[in-house]
């Protein structure tokens, strides 16, 4: 399975508190109420919690279910593949274009000289 920031965020709030409120999680951590419905819908589909009409609370199989996938959840390092840019928008340098790189000992014979 896969797991987005949303997720993570909604199941640590589960885990330290007994009913999280959806408004709660989108004014704290800024999820959107498409975020929030899509994590809910998919954790309340595996058994892991449940919720009513503005509230979602662990299952006591839901807590065993987040201990057993804690290691993909929270010890994986995060793919940060929104970072990466495509090789299409990677500018072509031109180091013609930039002037050369002046050492120390060059600058030092272009002061001393005066130019």
């Amino acid at each position: 399975m896969m797991f987005f920031s949303e997720d993570i965020i909604i199941l640590k709030a589960l885990m330290q508190e007994d009913c999280v409120r959806f408004y709660r999680l989108h004014e704290q951590y800024r999820l959107s109420p498409g975020q929030i419905a899509r994590s809910i819908q998919k954790f309340q589909a595996e058994g892991v919690l449940e919720y009513d009409c503005d509230c979602a609370k662990l299952t006591c199989s839901g807590r065993e279910w987040i201990l057993k996938h804690r290691k993909q959840l929270f010890l994986q390092p995060k793919k940060r593949e929104w970072a990466k840019i495509s090789e299409e928008y990677r500018p072509e340098i031109n180091i013609q274009q930039y002037p050369p790189i002046i050492k120390e000992k060059d600058l030092k014979a272009i002061v001393e000289d005066g130019q």
